[in-house]
């Protein structure tokens, strides 16, 4: 539709020396130290839904506009996440629908039953639920078969090599054709260039994702972007 329908919170931790790190750079340390890892969710994740409203009411509130945050595994699994989350939402008026959790196969390995609990709570909730770089890890298939979620987000990594790999187009179409037999939306991540775009849009691709269109960018800058059809070359 060349309108924007959804964002991604990212986190980036602006550096006093090495200026704007990413989370591969710092997040494995953080993660060794449980107590920081969830005060630094905790401070991010409140952050987040402190912005949800004024994002959506920019890009249009009734257009079915959704912020994606990721969860980590300790997040993921941590006590109550149900009702952790509907008090970010009362405390800031944000409606669960406008909220996307998504969730990778790190976060689901402990006990895919659990996980399998708490994705249909959040659904019923009104939270929808992403499951997020579908084809990296060994055991997708079985977590798209069994798993309740509404959106399968496919990895980068299947994207970056179509449509001149055969064998990366033949991947990513079946994935494509699997999910949408299984009534999910696909979401693919890592667009960066416009034969990949028309590529997508020819197998229906229902969002596309990636620098084609926009990198990461802080939250003033979003609001400069239009909040009608966009022209892109």
């Amino acid at each position: 539709t060349k309108k924007v329908e959804g964002v991604e919170a990212l986190m980036r931790w602006q550096h006093p020396d090495d200026g704007i790190l990413t989370p591969f750079h710092f997040l494995p340390t953080v993660e060794n130290f449980p107590e920081l890892m969830e005060q630094l969710e905790d401070c991010i994740l409140e952050l987040i839904f402190s912005q949800v409203e004024s994002i959506v009411h920019h890009f249009g509130a009734g257009s079915g506009f959704r912020v994606s945050i990721n969860l980590s595994s300790m997040q993921f699994n941590r006590p109550a996440l149900l009702e952790y989350l509907l008090t970010k939402c009362r405390r800031h008026a944000v409606k669960p629908e406008h909220i996307d959790i998504e969730l990778t196969e790190s976060s689901m390995l402990e006990d895919l039953n659990i996980a399998i609990n708490i994705s249909q709570e959040l659904q019923s909730a009104g939270f929808h639920v992403s499951l997020d770089d579908f084809g990296t890890g060994y055991s997708s298939l079985s977590y798209i078969q069994n798993l309740p979620v509404n959106i399968v987000k496919l990895d980068h990594s299947f994207v970056k090599n179509i449509p001149q790999d055969a064998r990366s187009g033949y991947v990513v179409e079946h994935i494509v054709s699997l999910a949408h037999k299984l009534g999910l939306r696909i979401v693919a991540e890592g667009v960066e260039r416009i034969e990949q775009l028309e590529y997508l849009d020819r197998l229906n691709v229902d969002l596309i994702q990636g620098y084609y269109f926009f990198k990461p960018m802080a939250i003033h800058q979003l609001f400069e972007i239009p909040n009608d059809t966009l022209a892109f070359d």
